[in-house]
C-alpha cells in the first residue's frame, strides 16, 4: 500500500511510484502511436479510398457507389458508448474498491480479537503470578496469546501463497511446529490446539466455564475472520464481466482516433492518450483492488497488520524483544 501525503499538482504529474501507470505504459504507448499514424496518413487512406471508389462502375444493383466517395466517420457513436463504458469501469471499481474495503475492517476486526485473546488468557485462566514471556510456552497464556499471532501470520501467508515456517518458528511449542509442517490447513490446526488448551483448562478447573464460552468465542470469531478472507480471495469478479470491460476498452480506444480525427486533427494523439488512460487505468486499478492480498502497490498491507498484532500481544506478555514498527520504503508499505 502506498502511505504519503498528498503531493502538490504539479509533482502529481511525475510520481511514478504507486501510479497505475506502471501496468498500463505499454497500451498508453501504443494508442498514442496509433493515434499519431492516423493523423499522419489520414489523408493518404481517405485518398485511396476515394481512387478506390472511381474504379467501380457508377451504378451497381441500383445503389450509386459514387456516393460512397461522400461518406465519413461520425463521432456520434463514440460519445454513445464512452458514457456508458465509463459507468460500467467506474461502477467495477465500485465493487473492487468494496472487496477492499470490506478486507480492510475484518484485519481489523481480527486485530482486536487478538488482543482479546492476550487479555482474556490473563484475566480467566488462574495461573500463579502474572504470564511473562521469560517462562516460555510452558505457561498456557503465553502460549495461547503466541499462537493468536501464530495465527495471524499463518492466514497472511495463505492469503499470498507463501511458506509460513519462519514466521511460526518461536511462537508455537516444537512439537506443534513441526506438526504445523504436515498440516494442510495450518489455521485450522492452530484453532484445534487453542482449543486443546482451553479444554485442558477447564478439566485442570483454571478457567470458569462461563468464561471459557467466551474465549472460545474468540477463538470462532477469529477463524470466523479468516475463511471470510479465503472466500473473498477464491471469488473475485466474474471473469466473463471481466473480459467484457476489457474488450469493449481496447475496441473503443482502437477505433477512437478514426472517428475523431477529422474533427480534432493534431490534437487527436493527445485526447486517445487521455481517453486510454483514464479507461485502461480504472480498468487496471479494479483488478488490484479485487485482490486486496496480493503484493501490488494498491493491496493490504498486511504485513503491517500481522506486525501491529505482534507489537501488542508481545508488549501484554512483557517479551523482552524488541519488534520494531513497519515503516514505508520508499513510500510502500506491505
Amino acid at each position: 500500500m502506498i502511505v504519503r501525503d498528498k503531493p502538490s499538482p504539479f509533482k502529481m504529474f511525475f510520481i511514478l511510484r504507486g501510479s497505475i501507470l506502471q501496468r498500463i505504459y505499454r497500451e498508453f504507448i501504443f494508442y498514442i502511436l496509433l493515434a499519431t499514424a492516423i493523423v499522419v496518413f489520414y489523408e493518404d487512406i481517405f485518398g485511396i479510398r476515394s481512387a478506390a471508389i472511381s474504379l467501380l462502375p457508377a451504378e451497381l444493383f441500383g445503389f450509386q457507389l459514387s456516393a460512397l466517395s461522400s461518406i465519413h466517420i461520425n463521432p456520434l457513436p463514440f460519445d454513445l458508448l464512452g458514457l456508458p463504458l465509463a459507468i460500467f469501469l467506474g461502477f467495477r471499481n465500485t465493487v473492487a474498491y468494496d472487496r477492499f474495503g470490506h478486507c480492510s475492517k475484518i484485519w481489523g476486526d481480527l486485530i482486536a480479537r487478538c488482543m482479546d485473546v492476550s487479555r482474556q488468557c490473563q484475566t480467566f485462566i488462574r495461573e500463579e503470578g502474572p504470564v511473562r514471556a521469560g517462562s516460555g510456552l510452558a505457561d498456557v497464556r503465553a502460549r495461547m496469546t503466541y499462537r493468536a499471532i501464530a495465527f495471524a501470520h499463518a492466514l497472511r501467508h495463505d492469503l499470498r501463497g507463501t511458506d509460513p515456517g519462519p514466521d511460526l518458528k518461536g511462537l508455537v511449542t516444537a512439537s506443534e511446529f513441526e506438526d504445523s509442517k504436515r498440516v494442510s490447513n495450518k489455521l485450522s490446526y492452530l484453532m484445534l490446539r487453542m482449543g486443546a488448551d482451553l479444554k485442558q483448562c477447564l478439566a485442570d478447573k483454571k478457567i470458569e466455564p462461563t468464561n471459557s464460552n467466551e474465549l472460545d468465542m474468540t477463538c470462532s470469531h477469529m477463524m470466523q475472520s479468516a475463511v471470510e478472507c479465503q472466500r473473498i480471495k477464491s471469488t473475485p469478479i466474474p471473469f466473463a464481466y471481466t473480459l467484457l470491460l476489457n474488450g469493449t476498452v481496447y475496441i473503443y480506444c482502437f477505433f477512437l482516433p478514426v472517428g475523431i480525427v477529422a474533427a480534432l486533427g493534431l490534437m487527436t494523439p493527445a485526447v486517445v492518450g487521455i481517453v486510454a488512460y483514464t479507461f485502461f487505468g480504472l480498468d487496471a486499478l479494479a483488478v488490484e483492488l479485487e485482490q486486496p492480498f496480493e503484493m501490488h502497490s494498491n493491496c493490504l498491507p498486511l504485513d503491517s497488520f500481522c506486525n501491529t498484532i505482534e507489537i501488542n500481544l508481545c508488549e501484554s506478555v512483557e517479551d523482552s524483544r524488541v519488534v520494531e514498527p513497519l515503516r514505508p520504503v520508499d513510500f510502500l508499505i506491505t
